[in-house]
């Protein structure tokens, strides 16, 4: 679920933004932020505080196959069109800013990826969240997977 793009609109001498998605897109997108959240508050329910240090994360996204593909097309792995990595990602980094990571600004490197499941798959995103400042009090050198 990749998260929207933001609409500029001038209301009286005052400019606002606001999220572009309408009516059941907007509710879908706030299933997903909360099954990311409770997915992640499960995984690392040992973690003493939220990781605020230097932090590397890898995501790979596992996308639904068109069901309309050919067999030739069949064999092909990666992604290549909509929605864009860097909106997943964004959709990803938003539900664990607060649960898992303090501020999603502590990221300084990612990975992210985006290919086809498998046939018997589930869609889903896979991250891997690793504190890059070791000893750090706030970011224990662990791994953290989603």
């Amino acid at each position: 679920m990749p998260k929207g793009s933001k609409t500029a609109v001038v209301r009286g001498a005052r400019a606002v933004l606001l999220d572009g998605r309408r009516g059941p897109a907007r509710a879908k997108y706030a299933l997903w932020k909360t099954a990311i959240a409770a997915v992640a508050r499960q995984q690392v329910a040992q973690l003493p505080a939220l990781l605020d240090g230097a932090i590397g994360m890898t995501v790979v996204f596992h996308l639904r196959r068109p069901k309309s593909q050919t067999r030739a097309q069949r064999a092909v792995v990666w992604h290549t069109t909509r929605p864009d990595v860097d909106k997943l990602l964004r959709a990803v980094l938003d539900p664990l800013t607060g649960v898992i990571i303090a501020d999603d600004a502590r990221i300084a490197y990612v990975i992210a990826s985006k290919r086809f499941a498998l046939a018997d798959e589930p869609t889903r995103a896979e991250i891997t969240i690793t504190c890059l400042q070791e000893g750090a009090k706030a970011c224990p050198a662990e791994h953290y997977a989603v």
